[in-house]
């Protein structure tokens, strides 16, 4: 198989290459880590943006076994976009599933979520976190829930 087409194997489409790599490997858009509440590898193109939008607050900060706690809360705003899309064939894709699946993934049309999450914070450095969000877009997916450590960003 040569790739000198400069074209990007169909199983590769949604690894992201940056020079500030955040996990072992960076997927496409949606899921925890950048599009909250959109299906995992939703969104993949060529060349994708996307932007995470919080208001934190903390609303109670308390002492416990000589430690200090905090519980938080976060509402975000999350989005992205196909700057480039894939070069697909979808000759052998029903209309069905064409018009379920692929609609709007080529015309820039942004994918965005909105939710609200919950945050136990241990001596400021220690964040056990819980996230839920919903997308906008039925096509994207319906509702995700998240627990980790540490804030998205």
């Amino acid at each position: 198989m040569s790739l000198g087409n400069n074209h990007v194997p169909y199983y590769a489409q949604p690894l992201l290459i940056t020079s500030y790599l955040i996990a072992a490997t960076n997927q496409g858009l949606g899921g925890k880590s950048s599009i909250r509440g959109i299906l995992r590898n939703r969104v993949i193109g060529d060349n994708v943006g996307f932007g995470n939008f919080e208001f934190r607050y903390k609303f109670l900060r308390f002492e416990m076994f000589k430690q200090n706690f905090y519980l938080g809360t976060n509402v975000f705003f999350d989005s992205g976009i196909i700057l480039k899309p894939i070069d697909l064939n979808l000759a052998t894709v029903s209309a069905e599933d064409k018009a379920t699946y692929f609609k709007d993934f080529a015309d820039g049309k942004f994918h965005s979520s909105a939710g609200i999450g919950l945050k136990v914070g241990w001596n400021e450095n220690f964040i056990i976190s819980a996230d839920f969000g919903k997308a906008f877009d039925k096509q994207d997916g319906n509702t995700g829930f998240y627990l980790g450590l540490n804030y998205l960003f």
